[in-house]
């Protein structure tokens, strides 16, 4: 006899499958649900990659998932018409990046200020040798980044005891 009751009812998840390709279904949802659960079926069936990622996996995670968003701040601080003016701004928005993906321990991020200099003539007109010109100066705001290392605990504690 079919354990499915209803079998006209499913609309939603297309026609109704055999009572078969539904028995295997639901076996493999509770093999997976007890997998998730259960730490020596995991081990088991040799799923421990997948319950237990890589020592540092979220850390290298989080680091590229910033650097990415810092490099999408750098390349719009440079264009034409960066909308980010003043340094409180750009401050914050690397505040909120850092502190976002929690690497303010592993990037040291800097603002700094490149200056364009253009050249432009002080009266209209054709330029000819004694034509005078005046230097326009333009502040724009850039920024520069880089991955800091962690020291490592051996390190840490020689340096605990000769201090």
């Amino acid at each position: 006899m079919d354990p499915d009751q209803h079998p006209g009812l499913a609309v939603c998840l297309g026609p109704a499958q055999p009572a078969l390709q539904r028995r295997a279904a639901r076996l493999l949802v509770r093999l997976a649900g007890a997998a998730s659960l259960r730490g020596s079926l995991v081990g088991r069936l040799g799923l421990e990659r997948i319950a237990h990622p890589a020592p540092g996996a979220r850390r290298r995670r989080n680091i590229a998932a910033a650097t990415e968003q810092l490099t999408q701040l750098h390349e719009r601080l440079a264009g034409p018409k960066a909308r980010l003016r003043g340094a409180a701004e750009i401050d914050l928005k690397l505040k909120m990046i850092l502190e976002t993906h929690h690497v303010g321990r592993y990037l040291k991020v800097k603002r700094i200020v490149r200056e364009d200099h253009v050249y432009k003539q002080t009266r209209r007109g054709r330029p000819g040798p004694e034509t005078a010109y005046r230097k326009i100066t333009k502040r724009r705001f850039d920024i520069e980044w880089s991955t800091t290392r962690r020291p490592s605990p051996t390190t840490t504690g020689a340096m605990a005891c000769t201090r």
